[in-house]
């Protein structure tokens, strides 16, 4: 999508306003870019789970800083426990 393509990194000719190794919020999730010498490899979702994985940008940070420093664009969406599932949607 145009959103996703302002995000990727390197070489897109977009400016994101945020640098390499800074978490960055759009629209609910949480995007983090390699370093600009690192050449993107690809794009990971990290979905976050229930109850200390919610936030993944926080919870699994030093990980996903790890596979980022490896040329991965990290995007990871939180996710928010709740019995009331029409809510949800």
């Amino acid at each position: 999508t145009a959103t996703a393509g302002a995000y990727i990194g390197a070489g897109s000719g977009v400016s994101s306003g945020a640098g390499a190794g800074e978490w960055e919020e759009v629209e609910g999730n949480y995007i983090l870019r390699p370093k600009p010498d690192v050449p993107v490899r690809a794009v990971v979702h990290f979905l976050g789970g229930a109850f200390v994985g919610a936030a993944p940008h926080l919870t699994y940070r030093y990980l996903l800083q790890a596979v980022a420093d490896e040329g991965y664009v990290i995007i990871t969406t939180p996710y928010r426990l709740a019995f009331d599932y029409l809510e949800l949607c």
